[in-house]
Order: C-alpha cells, then structure tokens, then sequence
C-alpha cells in the first residue's frame, strides 16, 4: 500500500511508492510506443467509417465501469503473479503474427491480451476479475 506521510502541511512520498510511479510511467510509455501505430489506424477506422463511429465511446465506457468499481478495486487485494508475463508474450507475439500478416484485428486483440498480462503481472488474478469488464 502506498503511503503518505503529511509533515508540515506538506505530502511527501517514500521512495518505494515513488519507485512503484516511475515502473508504471515506463510500462505506460513501452504500452503506447508499442500500440501507437495500432491505436492510431483504429482511430481513423473509427472516424472514416459511421459503422464503427461508436468506438470513440468505448474507452469512455471502460473509464465509467472502473470508476463504478472503485471502491472494489481500493479493497481488493493487490497480489503481482509472474503469470501475466506468459500472458503478455503470448499477446507479443499475436502481435507480430498480426503485423506480419496485415490483419488489423489481431493486432488490435493482441492489445486485449497485453492488457490483461500487464494487469495480472502488476496486480493479480484478483484486479483482473474486478476489471475483465472494462478491459
């Protein structure tokens, strides 16, 4: 658990819990250079075709359904598995498949799968059961 200290009306942060920022900024920041191009195709999918315009509603959705579950995910117990380090390779290399074979649609599952893995690597099984959902 992450904590703050108040001292003088000020917060100050321990450097474990500053550690635990950086380690999530790094695995955002691999997430998007890795997912950019994928992310950026499906944008214009969405916004050049009015079958798919409702994809700019999804993340929209997935952001209310965790924040319904917040208090959930502020109880649940936060146990990292290296289980979820198979799982992101697995969707690496669904990734690659779909890159070298030009098919949108896995390249865009394969962001499912990562997702997951990283959920699973930095919280557990018991985070992934409180947002399959919204993922």
């Amino acid at each position: 658990m992450t904590k703050v200290f108040l001292m003088n009306g000020t917060a100050t942060i321990n450097s474990r819990s500053l550690a635990g920022i950086i380690r999530l900024f790094v695995v955002f920041g691999a997430f998007v250079s890795l997912y950019y191009g994928v992310t950026y195709s499906m944008v214009l999918h969405w916004s050049a075709d009015p079958n798919y315009s409702h994809g700019f509603l999804i993340p929209l959705i997935s952001a209310y359904l965790l924040w319904e579950r917040r208090e959930v995910l502020r109880t649940v117990e936060v146990r990292p598995s290296n289980w979820g380090l198979p799982v992101m390779i697995l969707g690496l290399m669904v990734l690659v498949v779909g890159t070298v074979g030009a098919e949108y649609f896995t390249m865009r599952f394969s962001m499912l799968i990562v997702m997951a893995g990283l959920v699973i690597f930095l919280g557990g099984f018991n985070v992934l059961r409180v947002v399959a959902l919204p993922l």
